[in-house]
């Protein structure tokens, strides 16, 4: 997680295929972190077929129009149609080392890894035999497309794994955010943080909240921490003002996408156009993400993680009960 897979596709999409595939049938893109693969499936029949009713005789010719037409699907976030990622502790869950012996372990790994509906996996075996071509964006690599537990032909599929930005990358982000230093000391905070994206935009908001901007004086005031890289996360929170720790708190015992109208139900005592402001500054500050085409917000995993136990360690229970109406 926070890798930047949806940021990388998109960018990938707008600037790369739809540029260079005039050709292409169509471009489909579902984001499974928003809706799930019950409501994909028919949406998707309905786009390739040109129906106007999701209907089984759609979905019954989805599959021919897959196999014949060159469309491409992009599927963000599809972990979230897995065991491992499917349930409400979904936002809790982070990938861990399994304390047994290898073969449970392999055993374990393969079960989180597999589609919670049966339907989502015999669609992926087709995804990787047809003429339209798919990118799937996920934490966990999905079993039916593995070599390692597939006995289908998987010669049509290819895995690419994210292992954080560039050095040149890194430092033309930080330097882009107005980070001072040399090459070699920016490169070298960004190694501290595994040139993890998510880290390197809470370091860069936080550099920007202690009023330095040095890369050098961030390691002697330990905004930097060697030895527990994680702490930015904390490091940023603590830098917000107690208006905008508030909000971000609050906004987190949702557990999926939620409006500023939803916000504002859960907020009331906070006027509208302050609410907006502090969001839109967390947005910045890499806390909260907004999608404009959906006009919705929502939290990364690990974000979310990190604030909702923080939040109901303070009690909470008024808000968990506005968030419920």
């Amino acid at each position: 997680g926070g890798m930047g897979k949806s940021a990388l596709s998109w960018a990938w999409l707008r600037n790369e295929f739809l540029a260079h595939n005039p050709e292409a049938d169509g471009v489909f893109w579902w984001s499974f972190y928003d809706s799930p693969f019950e409501v994909f499936l028919p949406l998707l029949a309905c786009y390739v077929t040109g129906s106007e009713t999701c209907d089984d005789r759609a979905l019954s010719d989805m599959n021919a129009a897959l196999q014949q037409g060159k469309f491409l699907l992009v599927l963000d976030g599809f972990e979230r149609a897995l065991r491992g990622y499917a349930g409400m502790e979904a936002m809790f869950i982070q990938e861990k080392r399994f304390r047994g012996d290898k073969k449970a372990k392999e055993e374990w790994d393969r079960i989180m890894r597999e589609p919670v509906n049966p339907e989502a996996g015999k669609f992926l075996r087709l995804l990787s035999q047809c003429r339209t071509r798919t990118l799937i964006t996920t934490r966990l690599t999905p079993a039916p497309i593995d070599p390692r537990d597939s006995q289908t032909d998987l010669s049509g599929v290819k895995h690419q794994r994210l292992t954080g930005l560039s050095k040149e990358d890194t430092v033309s982000f930080l330097t882009g955010e107005g980070v001072r230093g040399s090459r070699a000391e920016l490169e070298t905070a960004g190694r501290v943080y595994d040139y993890h994206p998510l880290m390197l935009t809470l370091l860069a908001s936080a550099l920007r909240r202690s009023r330095t901007k040095d890369i050098s004086r961030a390691f002697s005031m330990n905004l930097i921490d060697r030895a527990e890289p994680h702490k930015i996360l904390s490091t940023s929170f603590n830098l917000l003002t107690p208006g905008e720790q508030e909000v971000v708190l609050k906004l987190s015992v949702f557990r999926s996408v939620f409006t500023f109208d939803a916000a504002a139900a859960l907020m009331p005592e906070i006027d509208p156009d302050l609410l907006w402001d502090r969001m839109m500054e967390l947005r910045g500050l890499g806390f909260l993400f907004f999608h404009e085409a959906g006009d919705h917000f929502d939290f990364h995993p690990i974000m979310r993680s990190f604030l909702y136990p923080r939040f109901t360690a303070s009690g909470g229970d008024r808000v968990h009960t506005l968030a419920a109406q």
